[in-house]
């Protein structure tokens, strides 16, 4: 039986391994895989790796870790035994120490370190990003179908009635609710151009309710308490994201795909109903769900959270609840997610304990005082006693909590039983506890672990490239063939930086990096798809049409699946755009760093114990932490969404007058409108009037327009003429609703009605294509300028890093050359080194497992 040592540490992204006693080697199998990886990463394969490389299937293991950790740790050795990968498995846990302040800790001693003798942390570039990663917020989008009840989701885990509970497709605003734990609310409003509109000190439910109703109000920012959580140590925000039957312009679709398409810095809230599961507003989007999925491992799986609302609707004394859980499984397992994360959840009764009851002893009422109650209050306490008194209405028990998760809400449930806490077990009973434990527990495995570990990267850097500079100036005091190695080093290569040719080159190469090439193969490749995807909607139709209802159907299933795939298509290409413009700072990165060392190779053969790249490894790293925090999502939604919207409504008729006949034609509708005659003259009669579409000014990221706008009456006049008795027929359609007969006073109707589906199909996709490429287009102009912009600001940057090299020489070589200087550095290089050291030291305490 082999025998296994695993210690994994979050905070550096540090896995150690010793097999059988001995620390696996660092060029192993096992090494290769785990080095710099989050756990989540590698875990999943990491049994069947075992198995491979030391050729046994018995194992005794023990894992040294975070609780959250363990879990995964654990549930895959598990789930390998099941498998029968492992045959005999031994599973030991050693729980590391707890920091639940670690955040705090690591805030504490940047402060400390900015008041230390060493200038470079008090330096502008180096604090924004240090601001850049302690003020990140941790969202957490909800997206839900109509009547799920994800207003009154998101105002149970506000313990507040905040957000209007209202008809989800009416919605046309976009809210963010930060965590600050202030007493109240307050919020700023935004208009579609970002503009503030008005600032509200205290926002209540009826302000939100008339904002909500205000067509000019785009963005709802909020900031107030959302209890669960302390905010102190993660800034977590609730955004009401607009649902797949809520998009009521594109942008707002966009918005969607986007937040499901976002790292692992992002949490989605998937709420369904679980009284009406099947609904086709989820089809698309729980695609594109799955999708995402099953790109990534057990990370991204842990980003997707189904809510299973409105369990209150069921009977437990008529329906199984553990068969209406599965098949709320089932129906995602039919979108191709399979093993999701499932929380069966009742908002509206946790919502109504935690205000209509907050100050109530529900289990003294009095007949009296429970017919003073609002309707909602009264119509919760019998829905208090179905979660209490059934067992089978003990949701919890059906979530998909991690085990530690669970044992804390098991001890919970525990004392609240003891106690005789009616509402207490009710809210854990409902769901909700579940839910918020599942949200905590990502934020503390994912996210804040991951704000640690950038936070203290950087200010290392800093440490260890002031350390670099303290031992060298030391070595050049007291060594004096050193001090001669150094100073050629600093002679040739402040040489080789005043000559300039070095950074010539190092500009050239920065240059002819260009990532629109990739940018655009991989984009025409999305528009491809999005087309293909569109087109699918002709396949459940004939060869020709027959009926208006049908015509006027397959026009509607079109612009609501082309909808779809331009916001599929839309967070994809910031995605790709993101990509590349990351990839390429780094690029320029390297590059520089390659200048460097080429540099010191050219300026001395002999051995020195650092590089000159050493000497400005804290700027570097500002230098990537600020060019990340610049090239983000946002970068990417700017990209593409910024690039002008135009609306667009294709009508597609031609008419021929004075033949005889007049068409207005996509389709072949015919209706008799009376005869034809040798015309003797005409005059314009007013028939009536009809309902029009109205455009606005917006769309999606290009041009296209499926026709969110709304209807203006307008006048019907019709052409009188004298002819020889003879039939007339006119065609008419309507490329968005299959217009309405405005000739309806006039016509004699005729059953017949043909219209061949290629004709639709030619026009429908046609225009499609022709604004997916112009969007496309401006989309890669705009990403063409901010990659050029981007090599700028670098270059200028690479300017002011080459001045700092030649000044950190010059240190050296008055610490060599220079008798006095040399006995005032030495005692305090002395110092220097050991306040470093001790920096250090309390960095690796605080972080240490």
């Amino acid at each position: 039986m082999a025998q296994i040592y695993v210690k994994y540490n979050p905070y550096k992204l540090e896995t150690y391994i010793e097999v059988n006693g001995r620390e696996i080697e660092k060029d192993s199998t096992l090494f290769k895989v785990i080095k710099g990886k989050r756990l989540q990463e590698w875990v999943g394969k990491f049994p069947e790796m075992l198995v491979n490389e030391l050729n046994t299937v018995d194992f005794e293991i023990k894992f040294c870790g975070m609780d959250l950790d363990w879990d995964d740790f654990e549930d895959s050795f598990e789930g390998a035994k099941k498998k029968k990968i492992i045959k005999k498995l031994d599973l030991k846990y050693i729980q590391a120490k707890s920091h639940e302040d670690i955040n705090e800790r690591i805030v504490n001693i940047f402060t400390d370190l900015r008041h230390g003798p060493i200038d470079d942390f008090r330096d502008a570039k180096l604090l924004k990003a240090f601001d850049n990663i302690n003020n990140s917020v941790f969202p957490v989008n909800v997206i839900a179908t109509m009547s799920s009840g994800k207003s009154t989701l998101i105002n149970a885990l506000l313990s507040k009635k905040l957000m209007p509970s209202k008809n989800e497709a009416c919605t046309a605003t976009i809210t963010e609710i930060l965590d600050t734990d202030g007493e109240k609310f307050a919020a700023v409003i935004y208009d579609e151009n970002n503009v503030v509109l008005q600032d509200i000190s205290e926002l209540t439910y009826e302000i939100m309710g008339e904002l909500n109703e205000d067509e000019n109000v785009h963005k709802i920012s909020a900031e107030g308490n959302i209890p669960f959580l302390d905010s102190r140590t993660t800034a977590l925000m609730l955004v009401d994201t607009p649902g797949p039957n809520n998009a009521q312009n594109q942008a707002h679709k966009n918005t969607t795909y986007r937040a499901i398409n976002s790292d692992s810095n992002n949490l989605i809230l998937y709420v369904l109903n679980g009284t009406q599961l099947s609904t086709n507003d989820d089809a698309s989007l729980l695609t594109y769900v799955a999708d995402q999925i099953k790109k990534g491992g057990k990370q991204v799986r842990d980003r997707f959270l189904f809510v299973i609302n409105k369990m209150d609707g069921f009977n437990p004394e008529e329906e199984d609840i553990g068969k209406a859980v599965q098949s709320a499984k089932n129906y995602l397992s039919g979108y191709g997610i399979e093993e999701p994360q499932i929380f069966p959840c009742s908002a509206y009764t946790a919502l109504n304990i935690r205000t209509y009851f907050e100050d109530v002893d529900i289990d003294n009422l009095t007949r009296s005082e429970e017919r003073k109650l609002p309707s909602a209050a009264r119509d919760t306490l019998p829905m208090i006693d179905k979660f209490i008194d059934f067992e089978s209405m003990h949701l919890e028990k059906y979530s998909t909590l991690s085990p530690s998760a669970q044992r804390e809400l098991d001890y919970k449930l525990k004392v609240a039983e003891e106690q005789g806490n009616t509402k207490e077990q009710a809210l854990i009973h409902c769901g909700i506890y579940s839910i918020e434990a599942a949200i905590t527990a990502y934020v503390k495995k994912y996210a804040k672990t991951k704000k640690v570990k950038d936070l203290v990267e950087s200010f290392e850097e800093v440490l260890e490239s002031n350390q670099v500079l303290t031992k060298a100036k030391t070595k050049v005091a007291t060594d004096e063939k050193a001090a001669k190695a150094y100073a050629e080093r600093s002679a040739a290569v402040k040489a080789k930086i005043a000559d300039g040719k070095e950074a010539e080159v190092f500009k050239e190469k920065i240059a002819a990096l260009d990532p629109i090439d990739n940018i655009e193969n991989k984009a025409d490749s999305l528009k491809e798809n999005a087309a293909r995807n569109t087109m699918k909607i002709f396949n459940h139709y004939g060869d020709v049409i027959r009926s208006r209802d049908e015509a006027k159907r397959l026009v509607n299933q079109f612009t609501t699946l082309s909808s779809d795939s331009i916001a599929a298509l839309t967070s994809e290409l910031e995605s790709v755009i993101n990509k590349e413009v990351v990839e390429t700072g780094e690029q320029i990165l390297f590059e520089y760093q390659e200048k460097l060392n080429k540099i010191d190779e050219s300026a001395t053969d002999k051995q020195l114990d650092f590089n000159t790249v050493d000497l400005i490894k804290g700027a570097l790293t500002n230098m990537r932490e600020n060019a990340e925090a610049w090239c983000s999502d946002n970068f990417a939604a700017e990209t593409v969404d910024d690039v002008g919207e135009v609306s667009y409504e294709e009508k597609l008729y031609y008419e021929k007058v004075g033949q005889e006949e007049e068409q207005i034609v996509v389709g072949s509708h015919e209706e008799k409108v009376g005869t034809k005659r040798v015309k003797t003259g005409s005059h314009r009669e007013r028939v009536g009037s009809r309902s029009v579409k109205n455009p606005k000014k917006k769309g999606f990221f290009g041009k296209l327009k499926f026709w969110e706008s709304e209807y203006v009456e307008e006048d019907v006049y019709e052409t009188v003429d004298d002819y020889k008795d003879e039939d007339i027929y006119k065609t008419i359609m309507d490329y968005k609703t299959v217009m309405r007969d405005v000739f309806e006073e006039k016509v004699e109707h005729i059953e017949k009605f043909t219209v061949e589906t290629s004709v639709i199909q030619t026009g429908l996709v046609r225009k499609l294509r022709q604004n997916l490429d112009d969007g496309i287009d401006d989309a890669l102009s705009y990403a063409e300028d901010q990659i050029d912009n981007m090599k700028n600001q670098f270059t200028m940057i690479f300017d002011e890093l080459d001045s700092l090299i030649s000044e950190k020489y010059d240190e050296l070589e008055k610490c060599a050359n220079d008798q006095k200087v040399k006995e005032a550095e030495l005692e305090k290089n002395k110092k220097l080194l050991g306040w470093i050291e001790a920096s250090k030291a309390e960095i690796d305490e605080a972080l240490d497992m």
